[in-house]
């Protein structure tokens, strides 16, 4: 998935509330990558193939000891990470009884040219859209 040269998770807020920004940063270099950041990049990509799965725990069950990208996927990511993220997710497809769902879906910010984000899962619920 593409994402937004204008605007990410951590500078939304900023873009929001002062468009200009975005012009005024252009010329500063990115900062690197933390472990961190790769780390929620590969849990992030095991809970995604999670969501295409039949069996979601034993699909990501197959990623322990396996790296994806660069990141060695653990039993304990697995029980500390990975397996409460998909009980929320679940607890939350069931308190607003989601029929559908979209991984990955793309939000654009209408007030700044060229700027989107990605949410993790849209979900259409009985009554409510759910966006997690």
């Amino acid at each position: 998935m593409a994402h937004s040269t204008v605007v990410g998770g951590s500078s939304a807020h900023r873009v929001i509330e002062c468009p200009a920004s975005v012009g005024l940063s252009k010329n500063i270099p990115p900062a690197p990558s933390s472990p961190y950041a790769k780390e929620g990049t590969a849990l992030h990509y095991v809970m995604e193939q999670m969501l295409f799965a039949d069996d979601p725990l034993e699909r990501a069950k197959k990623f322990i000891d396996t790296e994806v990208d660069g990141v060695m996927i653990t039993e304990d990511l697995f029980i500390d990470k990975i397996r409460p993220a998909w009980d929320a997710t679940q607890d939350a497809f069931t308190r607003f009884d989601v029929s559908e769902y979209e991984p990955e879906g793309e939000v654009h910010f209408k007030s700044v040219e060229g700027a989107f984000g990605t949410c993790d899962i849209f979900a259409k619920g009985r009554d409510d859209l759910v966006v997690i």
